[in-house]
């Protein structure tokens, strides 16, 4: 069905993403109009408006979209239904229109729409988190020169193959409470804070102070920022575009973001990291609080052409009166003089005090940037051994990981560790580090660590094993055919000796330094001996070895104990 007029709003603003693309091209032909000082302000917005209006009916084209849609262990996921929003432009005045349609897909899709400038494609299936995503045809520059020229371009095909749509499965979300507004802070020193104290959220929170510097008067729990200033008491610095002095645009060269908390304050998120990252962190970081958040002035403002334009939003997170959040910095006001500047903040608390951000509130979870090309995973490295190995009841350090991206570079700091190794029980444990670029793309990597008895080598008359075991080439001891030859070590975990599991002798024949014969299970020289067990009496582990019984001829020969642990350990005799 087509919107009508109560959509205006909405559509005024994907308008005003749309012109953002074509914006520099538009004000390079317009600012540079030879006549322009002779043109009144109604021929320069006529000039304008047809500029843009040649512009967005030449943007209407073919739109192509195919890829698969997974869950998060990379499965595809039937029944997906996605809602498809198709924009077509009248004019930069008037609203745009938008039909709606809904598809059904199974694991994979191939959608396409003709004679549209826009795609909203929103993917949903019961139980799973929806995601979106947005697509718009862009003219190259080329060709938008030569419809400002006046010239007839074909109509242009959007295609974006291979993407990948990761639905998350709906799990522990919760109701963050939301603080958000505009800070204020003048070149005299008054503003508006944020107090987090005005709860409920209905009660208003922005509170205006006559001076944010005297900490006395502020409320224990709130953030405010100050600008720095220059010598005429002035935040703001007056930027002019271009030489001949048109478009000029005032912003303050650095805000500082401060919480009164002292045992609060703000972790900055990973520039690298887009949007998508942020809002999906299901959990505050536990440390690296600080109490302030500097935001330079290269931050506010980027510079295209002739248009100043803001940048991306500033995403951290915080805490303050023992309570988590997250939070974003957004829209930057000033006035003309550079006396005051606006912030917007938005500021959403968990409300429990746990560090859980988990939740389903808002674009942040279900929207995706407009698709690129970007469907690599980052890669994860795994430093140090792997598996590792450690003693029972020594500390284990890992070694970590680091991870890169083809387009986002350095992810290391944007690793989630999952550590499971628990030092004081013997067993297997696996270590994963996981890592997301900013299109979304995970990546997963495992670490096998194993937690293993204290082995000191086998006791006398062995007296030795593994690297003091001797090898094949070059035996350790000698004993007579037909002995019987006592294999004994101790266990212990933690200092506390081993008393318990099934430890296994076999051996194994060399004919020479690099050949061996398969495994034989050993027979004991006693009946208090169970198969090739070894048994525990008197502080240690015996096995008694027949080695007439075993077969063992003349020869070099591999004495092999294999613990409960999974561990194995070995010692090279000669039978003559």
């Amino acid at each position: 069905m087509k919107q009508d007029h109560q959509s205006h709003h909405r559509n005024q603003l994907i308008v005003t993403v749309f012109l953002s693309i074509i914006l520099a091209s538009v004000a390079a032909v317009a600012f540079a109009a030879p006549a322009q000082d002779d043109m009144t302000d109604e021929q320069k917005g006529r000039l304008i408006k047809g500029i843009f209006d040649k512009l967005m009916h030449a943007e209407h084209g073919t739109i192509r979209l195919r890829g698969e849609v997974v869950d998060e262990q990379g499965q595809r996921l039937n029944g997906v239904t996605v809602r498809l929003g198709k924009t077509r432009f009248k004019n930069y005045w008037e609203a745009s229109e938008t039909d709606e349609e809904n598809v059904n897909v199974d694991g994979t899709f191939d959608l396409t729409i003709t004679g549209y400038a826009y795609l909203r494609a929103t993917f949903e299936k019961p139980g799973y988190y929806s995601k979106q995503i947005q697509v718009g045809i862009d003219l190259p520059p080329e060709l938008a020169m030569r419809v400002i020229e006046g010239q007839t371009v074909d109509p242009q095909t959007m295609t974006k193959d291979g993407l990948r749509i990761v639905l998350e499965k709906q799990g522990n979300v919760t109701k963050l409470q939301t603080y958000g507004g505009f800070l204020e802070y003048r070149s005299d020193g008054s503003g508006k804070v944020m107090n987090f104290d005005k709860l409920p959220v209905g009660k208003k929170a922005l509170q205006t102070m006559q001076n944010v510097h005297d900490s006395e008067r502020l409320p224990p729990n709130c953030a405010y920022f100050i600008a720095e200033r220059d010598d005429n008491g002035l935040i703001g610095t007056v930027r002019w575009v271009r030489p001949e002095g048109q478009i000029p645009f005032t912003f303050p060269r650095r805000v500082t973001l401060i919480m009164s908390d002292p045992s609060g304050g703000f972790v900055p998120f990973l520039p690298a990291i887009q949007q998508n990252q942020f809002h999906q962190m299901k959990q505050a970081p536990e440390t690296g609080y600080q109490s302030q958040l500097v935001i330079e002035s290269d931050y506010f403002t980027r510079t295209q052409g002739a248009l100043v334009q803001s940048k991306n939003k500033q995403y951290f997170f915080f805490k303050t009166g023992g309570k988590y959040g997250k939070g974003t910095v957004g829209n930057v006001v000033m006035n003309g003089s550079g006396s005051n500047v606006l912030l917007g903040v938005v500021f959403r608390i968990q409300p429990d005090g746990s560090r859980n951000l988990e939740t389903d509130e808002g674009p942040g979870r279900n929207f995706m940037p407009n698709p690129s090309e970007d469907t690599t995973s980052p890669i994860i490295t795994i430093l140090g051994d792997n598996p590792a190995t450690v003693t029972c009841g020594t500390a284990y350090t890992d070694a970590g990981a680091t991870a890169t991206d083809d387009k986002d570079g350095d992810l290391t700091a944007a690793i989630v560790t999952s550590n499971t190794v628990n030092t004081t029980a013997v067993g297997t444990y696996t270590i994963t580090y996981t890592v997301r670029d900013a299109a979304g793309n995970q990546a997963t990597a495992t670490r096998v660590v194993r937690v293993q008895y204290s082995f000191d080598g086998f006791l006398p008359p062995i007296g030795g094993a593994d690297a003091s075991g001797g090898t094949a080439a070059h035996p350790l001891r000698v004993f007579k055919v037909g002995s019987k030859i006592p294999v004994k070590f101790t266990l212990a975990c933690g200092g506390a000796a081993v008393t318990n599991g099934v430890h296994t002798l076999q051996v194994v024949k060399w004919s020479d330094a690099t050949t061996a014969a398969e495994p034989v299970d050993a027979s004991a020289a006693d009946a208090a001996t169970t198969g090739n067990q070894f048994r525990y009496a008197d502080g240690q582990w015996h096995y008694n070895l027949d080695t007439r019984a075993t077969g063992m001829g003349v020869g070099t020969w591999e004495l092999r104990a294999t613990l409960s642990d999974g561990s194995r350990h070995r010692a090279f005799i000669v039978v003559k």
